[in-house]
């Protein structure tokens, strides 16, 4: 609580404000970052900054000014249409952009429900298919794929890009260290490098803090984009 109300009172930097950190990171390697915002009415489980507050319309807006965005439909979301449609006109309020991308808060989403819902507003792409307990590919493929609707027996402009993990699968599921976390990424990027597949990580602002489980967690974000980016070129 102490550290917090230094952060509201100005006299200490956000340690969560890892942003411009990020953005060198990928600038070094050349690698594209897309950034998912969760804009939804605070509640239980929706925890997020509130979306009226100036300096974060003002953060979103700037990052939106660099990189590719999309929503983060959150947990409420799932339960009504109206709060889909809220969450993205938000967005697209605030970064004057049309908004097609999304990734469910949680990577909760059900089948076909979640994707006629996305369908109904116009997301055309969606980065929720991976797992929160284990890393892995959900959907049994490392390329991205089109959703096909098997009640209606149809291919839907709706396109699923396969995540290969999430950073805290490693830290708050399986309780790995850095370097064990490390060890297993490159795995999986060997395996998607030998598939010509897509390589997608997740990772949140708040795993490059450098305190607490993310204490080490820079050099695992550093190393991966490297070696990565390395893998791109021999493709």
């Amino acid at each position: 609580m102490e550290e917090r109300y230094q952060v509201l009172r100005g006299m200490r930097r956000d340690p969560f404000d890892t942003f411009d950190y990020i953005f060198d990171v990928c600038n070094q390697y050349s690698v594209s970052p897309l950034f998912f915002f969760l804009l939804a009415d605070q509640s239980q489980l929706d925890k997020n900054i509130p979306h009226t507050s100036k300096r974060f319309r003002s953060l979103i807006k700037s990052i939106s000014s660099k990189s590719e965005t999309g929503t983060h439909l959150s947990f409420a979301s799932h339960d009504s249409s109206g709060a889909t449609a809220e969450e993205i006109q938000r967005l697209e309020e605030i970064t004057e952009k049309k908004v097609f991308r999304n990734r469910f808060h949680y990577l909760r989403f059900h089948l076909p429900e979640s994707y006629e819902r996305l369908i109904k507003y116009n997301i055309t792409e969606d980065y929720s298919m991976g797992y929160a307990p284990r890393p892995g590919f959900r959907a049994g493929l490392c390329t991205p794929f089109y959703y096909f609707n098997l009640e209606t027996n149809q291919q839907i402009n709706l396109k699923v890009f396969p995540l290969a993990f999430m950073d805290a699968t490693f830290t708050q599921y399986k309780r790995f260290s850095p370097d064990e976390s490390l060890q297993k990424i490159r795995q999986m990027m060997k395996y998607v490098e030998e598939t010509g597949g897509l390589f997608i990580g997740l990772w949140h602002n708040s795993s490059f803090t450098e305190e607490g489980d993310w204490k080490g967690w820079k050099k695992v974000f550093e190393t991966v984009t490297h070696e990565a980016t390395d893998i791109m070129k021999r493709q």
